[in-house]
């Protein structure tokens, strides 16, 4: 087009959450177990759950196709109302997840979720050795076979997306949200909205 000139770019947006939970007021006994459904080869009408206890530090991805999350929780089993224990925890469920980062330079940003033993001198993903140079510099360098289990661990999440400029971006980008959700996971022994013993009858329609 004559007397306009055009500039199209693309933006890679990377931002990573530090979570330490102390569910239940401890440090010690948080755990990390990995859900995965994955559907058998002989019947695609079901998906069988699957769940991996995280030991040692790790990076994992995202797999969309077995719905992959993770639950951190309290190692303790609380009982509730019922017979039944749960492990209190919150679930993490990328699912909303559409774009991954790719990185050429380090191993970390191509990982979704990692889970290492707390050191107070391990902060931030990158960068570290800024603020002391004694530490690890990077989320990689955290990342060195430690066992979690009777450990203070931390969790890292990283949410990643892609941003192309369009026409009504100019002369100022409007502004981007993005983020991630957890959810509290057996918080309770049966459904909240279950019925307690005491009013089954009501429910059942039968009245003394």
């Amino acid at each position: 087009m004559k007397g306009l000139d055009l500039l199209a770019a693309t933006a890679s947006l990377l931002v990573n959450w530090r979570m330490d939970f102390n569910i239940d007021g401890s440090a010690l006994n948080d755990r990390v177990d990995e859900f995965e459904f994955v559907t058998p080869k002989t019947d695609s009408g079901l998906r069988h759950m699957t769940i991996t206890r995280l030991e040692t530090e790790t990076a994992r991805s995202i797999n969309n196709e077995s719905f992959r999350g993770w639950r951190i929780s309290d190692e303790t089993r609380s009982s509730g109302p019922t017979s039944a224990s749960t492990r209190i925890g919150y679930y993490l469920d990328p699912q909303t997840a559409g774009f991954g980062y790719v990185s050429a330079n380090a191993q970390w940003p191509n990982s979704d979720f990692t889970v290492t033993a707390k050191h107070e001198c391990e902060q931030f993903t990158s960068f570290n050795t800024i603020g002391n140079p004694d530490c690890r510099h990077d989320l990689d360098d955290y990342i060195n076979g430690e066992n979690l289990v009777g450990h203070d661990i931390v969790t890292w999440y990283s949410v990643s997306d892609q941003f192309t400029p369009q026409a009504e971006d100019f002369p100022a980008i409007s502004a981007r949200e993005i983020g991630f959700k957890i959810v509290p996971f057996d918080w309770t022994a049966q459904s909240t909205f279950a019925p307690m013993p005491e009013d089954a009858d009501l429910v059942s329609g039968v009245q003394e």
